[in-house]
């Protein structure tokens, strides 16, 4: 068995509808995202941008088992309840009545640690929810996390490349697309053509929107097809964030969440992933959570639009909790 603590830096990751585990370690580099650095390893970008990191190396499969020991204590937070939760949504939804379309409201929900063995939960996120990109990392001084996401922000190859308009969120038993969830899923799409063709940049999309489903959540989903000779980072850091994660129009939206908000959200709503300067898979760091030696935090949102409702809304983010709550429970 092989030891790793939270000084050793590192990923695991596996890829969507493939069964192998991958392994990267080594030092962790803070990189500029307009640098134009050449890159062959991961990335991890934080939810605005602001601070980004790149693994260098050949991503191994695993081929033993490994222990994980977390030595760092959750910072003291209180958790948001379903009270001040509901207060919080009718803000945002009062800021899209004057001049926002949309903006996303996430929390925190904590999870004692029941079961300390962060690998084999790892292990059996992946086989769980084979579907996402399932990840878990660590880097030095800066958090150890865990995730499984649905959402892909590019992925592609030789100039071909494709991105995906994701938003709306039902319980599977209860796929009743509304006007709300049908707004939301159209604001990401305009977005992202008007990114693209504010480059130039060739591309092809369906029109009809698609129900597709993440675990226990069905979302709706456009897929953009692209032609161009921008790098893989280059496209990512032109269309991150999207509405999906972050509001219409963006800056407002960016400004208003750090404001009010509460808290940080580090790594959530970031990007992560395989990238070299030709290719690449990359996804938004959705259904995730932060590690600590006493208790797991869990990061979910939803989108605020004028048509929300507080008290679906906070259903929306328990019933997006669940995703990692199967898997630790």
């Amino acid at each position: 068995m092989t030891e790793l603590s939270q000084q050793d830096g590192f990923v695991f990751y596996q890829k969507p509808n493939d069964n192998e585990i991958h392994f990267i370690s080594g030092t962790w580099v803070k990189i500029d995202l307009n640098s134009n650095p050449t890159l062959n390893g991961f990335i991890i970008s934080n939810a605005d941008k602001s601070a980004s990191f790149y693994l260098e190396g050949k991503a191994e499969f695993i081929l033993s088992a490994y222990k994980l020991s977390l030595e760092s204590s959750s910072p003291k937070r209180q958790e948001l309840d379903k009270k001040n939760y509901l207060r919080k949504a009718e803000l945002f939804i009062n800021a899209c009545t004057k001049d926002m379309s949309k903006v996303v409201l996430s929390r925190i929900k904590k999870h004692p640690v029941i079961n300390g063995d962060i690998f084999q939960t790892y292990l059996n996120l992946c086989k769980e929810y084979n579907h996402s990109f399932n990840y878990l990392f660590n880097i030095p001084n800066e958090g150890t996390w865990m995730g499984a996401t649905p959402e892909t922000l590019i992925e592609g190859s030789a100039e071909k490349y494709s991105t995906v308009a994701l938003a709306g969120s039902k319980a599977l038993d209860n796929i009743n697309w509304k006007e709300k969830e049908l707004d939301e899923q159209q604001f990401v799409t305009n977005y992202i053509k008007e990114k693209l063709e504010s480059e130039s940049i060739n591309h092809q999309f369906n029109s009809n929107p698609e129900t597709v489903t993440a675990g226990n959540i069905a979302h709706l989903k456009t897929t953009f097809n692209i032609q161009t000779n921008k790098t893989p980072l280059a496209l990512a850091d032109l269309l991150h964030p999207t509405p999906a994660v972050c509001g219409i129009p963006q800056k407002k939206a960016q400004d208003f969440i750090l404001k009010n908000e509460g808290y940080n959200r580090e790594f959530y709503t970031g990007f992560l992933g395989i990238i070299n300067n030709t290719s690449c898979s990359l996804f938004v760091n959705l259904r995730c959570m932060q590690l600590f030696k006493n208790e797991y935090w869990i990061y979910v949102g939803g989108g605020i639009t004028t048509n929300s409702n507080p008290y679906n809304e906070w259903e929306e983010t328990a019933l997006k909790a669940q995703t990692l709550l199967n898997i630790l429970d």
